[in-house]
């Protein structure tokens, strides 16, 4: 059963080195039971009792007491456990949030003798937690004589992250740390956005595409432009380079792209023009299944001219063809560039990321080497603190556009 929320949180709190030792008041709570009450001081319970000697008692099975949020990370938990047998068939759990096992308290060595244990479950990311005894027959009383939950040290973001230059050849980004900050994370993103602003999900300009004095058949090299093209009779026109001819003249052809999970808010941009002297019209189509179905009609002009295409009627993953016609002759297409938009969405290729130890004063870390960076593009950067034990804070944001050659560097202060 999934609790409300408890918003109180009660502990005292003892620093040591980064982490905080919360010491539950375990006499408060039997306190409580003895009101009849089911919460005191943000912690809830339910069928618990206690022993003569003040001890919380966990008589029978699906009893449990629940913690609040602490707002950080556990890092472990330490009590004094006491049980009925040293080989019990009931145990004493510790669930997350989600009702999930995390981990267990182990048996105790002598039965009804209280022992120390410690549980470490750091790994486990949680900031609240649930003890709850459970198993099966009747074998295993369970009682917490003390108990404290270990917590991180909170670590904040860093602060006044800024881009402090811009250049031909670097980005320069400046924050700073709060004390008990060890290390920081920074993570780079490519944001793919056009000049419109629009989020980029597929852009060619064939540049790889070159011929001599007689055509030059592409088809096979489309996969090296990207996996999800392929094609049948692509080819280079004579004489060009950048240039993607579909289809020849006696035969026609087609530009496929294997498609998009999602097409709402897409839109196909090219630039194309008719082959001298062929039809001046053309289709787009898409497949789904065995079914070919053309959704547009283009006018082809005798210059390359922009054509944008409107692609949320297009199902979910189906293909698109560019060029496809059921006509076999004259129906040559020529392609400058396509490129797949959206509209107001989010675009971001990872590009890695990189750890900096966060020393004293100020630092710069250069890290030209470590990201291909690509001239007159945007990169956004997530910049992470970490204090003692890995705990990582929440991101500070900052976005750059690059004007000329690659490469940034950080400076912490």
């Amino acid at each position: 059963m999934r609790l409300a929320p408890i918003i109180m949180v009660f502990a005292v709190a003892l620093r040591a080195s980064a982490a905080v030792t919360n010491i539950i008041d375990i006499g408060a709570i039997v306190n409580a039971l003895d009101s009849e009450r089911t919460e005191v001081n943000g912690w809830s319970f339910s069928g618990l009792s206690s022993y003569p000697d003040g001890s919380l008692k966990f008589p029978q099975i699906d009893k449990w007491l629940l913690s609040p949020d602490f707002g950080a990370t556990i890092l472990r938990v330490e009590a004094n456990i006491r049980c009925s047998n040293v080989s019990p068939t009931r145990w004493l759990y510790i669930l997350d949030e989600n009702d999930s096992v995390v981990t267990n308290f182990s048996s105790c060595v002598k039965a009804d003798t209280l022992e120390k244990q410690s549980l470490e479950i750091a790994a486990h990311g949680l900031s609240r937690l649930k003890l709850l005894m459970t198993g099966r027959g009747n074998t295993g009383v369970w009682g917490i004589n003390s108990l404290s939950v270990v917590t991180s040290d909170p670590i904040s973001s860093p602060y006044a992250l800024r881009v402090l230059n811009a250049t031909a050849s670097s980005c320069v980004l400046a924050w700073t740390n709060t004390a008990n900050c060890v290390t920081n994370r920074v993570e780079v993103f490519k944001v793919n956005q056009d000049e419109d602003g629009e989020s980029v999900f597929f852009n060619t300009g064939f540049d790889d595409f070159s011929a001599g004095g007689s055509p030059s058949i592409k088809t096979a090299e489309l996969s090296k432009i990207d996996p999800a093209l392929s094609g049948v009779r692509v080819y280079s026109p004579a004489n060009t380079n950048g240039i993607c001819q579909i289809g020849t003249g006696a035969l026609s052809g087609f530009l496929r792209h294997s498609g998009f999970s999602d097409y709402s808010g897409m839109a196909l941009k090219m630039s194309l023009k008719r082959y001298p002297n062929d039809s001046s019209r053309t289709q787009i189509a898409y497949e789904v299944g065995n079914e070919t179905n053309v959704f547009a009609v283009i006018e082809l002009e005798n210059e390359f001219t922009e054509t944008i295409v409107d692609l949320s009627s297009v199902p979910s993953g189906a293909p698109i063809l560019i060029g496809y016609d059921t006509v076999k002759s004259d129906r040559r297409v020529l392609l400058d560039s396509m490129s797949f938009v959206k509209t107001g969405a989010e675009n971001l290729t990872p590009l890695g990321s990189c750890t900096v130890e966060a020393a004293s004063g100020e630092k710069i870390f250069h890290t030209k080497s470590a990201f291909d960076l690509l001239p007159k593009t945007t990169y956004r950067f997530f910049v992470y603190s970490l204090n003692a034990d890995a705990v990582s804070s929440a991101p500070s944001v900052v976005q750059a556009r690059l004007t000329g050659g690659g490469g940034f560097c950080l400076i912490i202060k």
